[in-house]
């Protein structure tokens, strides 16, 4: 056997498989970091405000915790800040309900960390008081108030019951001769339990059709967006996003990267001098559509898989979403459904079998031909070529991988980023959005393609997939186990 046989198949195995998980499961960075428009105002001119100039006022009195409950979570509101200090989210799981927090009261010397909360440009009031609360059957009001010498703020937060959206409609009325600009600051979704995953990055849509995902390492300290329709911040799993403006607050929106890891978006508004109000509204919730599209479909564009692959995507989610509300389990879902792929593909896997065996026969012709022919090359590439019209030029053989690599890069962005698995159970994992802790389903699929290739009868072949083995199931040990389980019920499926 040539060495070459042996070395250029683990190579292109090896460039395979990083190539893969670069391009899919890898860090990304944004392919246009920038997006500004001609400055058309002196505001736009204006350097952007991202600290926040509080007015030294003592605490009159100790502040208030106000607690909502909704359908999909809790709330807690704060008088320090007039500012949402908790979010967390109950989600259902087999027989629990869990609990997902993505905002946290922040440390009490920080008060610019507080979410959404409203600065001015000199005097913003930090203690407010709970001036109205008030339950309309859909939704739940609160009313803040705070005061400074240049300007009193009135912020009623609308909390919907049954979906994730929260309004705020804010009254600013400067003092005297001020003139005021707000601006409006809250937070991406923080959730601990990431760690190195949490990726946080910001979303901005400009006009009606441009949708930007800007990753925390690509945003620069001077970018801003003037007007933006969506704008807002997110984590694997969730999003915190502006999605309507109906009065216009929003001059331009930029983000403050706060520590080393808490991104921030602001919306800075308009000056003024005399009283305004505007409404605004936010999505507060997981990157799930069934969850978004109530709100805005919009936000659609947060989704991992978005684009190209979106409506493979969506259909197959669909279909996991529906198995497991029957066998309460998307490990088993994830198995059922990789059955029913393998089971769709099995004409053309039948067909591919026909055309591998047709290729061998071409190639003996081939041969044949080349014998034939040697003095005529003419004579030669006109029976090469209807040859390869009568045998359908030997495709028939890539035509399942043509089938399921869409099928596979569809799914693959479900598995590896929807919130459905996220801290889904399976046997002996704890959570399928994570890597298998025991190297159980790596090895599966190692062990899936290593039988594949010693039951060959290609000795060429054999070398080949036993390398292709190894490097797969040491690649599959870095991905999350539900997209791995898919992987190794797929590889143990091929072997029959």
């Amino acid at each position: 056997m040539n060495i070459k046989d042996i070395i250029v198949p683990l190579i292109l195995a090896v460039a395979t498989t990083w190539a893969i998980n670069h391009y899919f499961f890898g860090p990304k960075d944004a392919t246009q970091q920038h997006e500004f428009s001609a400055p058309q105002s002196k505001v736009e001119c204006q350097p952007l405000q991202k600290e926040v100039a509080f007015v030294d006022t003592k605490r009159s009195k100790a502040s208030q915790v106000i607690p909502i409950e909704t359908s999909w979570g809790s709330l807690e509101f704060s008088t320090d800040g007039g500012s949402l200090t908790r979010l967390t989210f109950t989600r259902p799981m087999g027989d629990t309900v869990r609990t997902i927090s993505t905002i946290f009261p922040p440390e009490s010397s920080e008060r610019q960390d507080y979410p959404f909360l409203v600065a001015l440009e000199a005097d913003t009031p930090f203690f407010y008081r709970l001036v109205r609360q008030k339950d309309t059957g859909s939704t739940i009001e609160l009313t803040f108030e705070g005061t400074s010498d240049a300007a009193t703020v009135s912020k009623t937060f609308v909390v919907y019951k049954e979906i994730r959206q929260v309004d705020l409609k804010l009254e600013v009325d400067p003092r005297g001769d001020h003139v005021v600009q707000p601006r409006i600051f809250y937070p991406a979704p923080v959730m601990p339990a990431l760690k190195d995953q949490q990726m946080i990055a910001g979303d901005v849509l400009v006009g009606a059709d441009t949708f930007k995902k800007e990753y925390r390492n690509s945003i620069k300290p001077e970018n801003y967006w003037v007007k933006p329709a969506l704008f807002g911040a997110e984590n694997k799993y969730f999003v915190h996003s502006l999605v309507s403006d109906s009065e216009d607050f929003t001059q331009r929106a930029y983000y403050n990267l706060v520590g080393t890891d808490q991104l921030q978006a602001i919306l800075e508004g308009p000056s003024i001098e005399k009283r305004q109000e505007w409404t605004l509204s936010f999505y507060v919730g997981p990157k799930q559509l069934s969850a978004m599209k109530p709100v805005d479909e919009r936000l659609e564009y947060t989704l991992e898989y978005s684009g190209m692959w979106a409506p493979i995507s969506r259909m197959l989610l669909m279909l996991l979403n529906w198995l497991n509300d029957y066998v309460h389990n998307y490990g088993f879902a994830i198995i059922i459904l990789t059955a029913l792929i393998r089971l769709f593909l099995l004409p053309f896997s039948l067909r591919a079998k026909r055309g591998m065996k047709d290729s061998a026969e071409m190639q003996r012709k081939m041969q044949y031909i080349q014998q034939k022919y040697k003095d005529d090359p003419q004579a030669k590439t006109q029976a090469q070529a209807d040859l390869m019209r009568q045998t359908g030029f030997g495709l028939a053989g890539c035509l399942p991988l043509l089938v399921q690599l869409p099928l596979f890069l569809g799914l693959s962005k479900v598995l590896s980023s929807s919130i459905e698995l996220y801290q889904a159970p399976f046997l002996w994992i704890s959570d399928l959005s994570l890597a298998d802790p025991y190297y159980i389903l790596p090895a599966a699929v190692a062990l899936g393609i290593g039988y594949r290739a010693l039951s060959g009868k290609d000795s060429n072949q054999r070398v080949s997939l036993l390398g292709m083995a190894l490097v797969f199931g040491a690649f599959s040990a870095t991905l999350p186990a539900g997209l791995v389980l898919y992987i190794a019920v797929s590889s143990v499926l091929n072997v029959t």
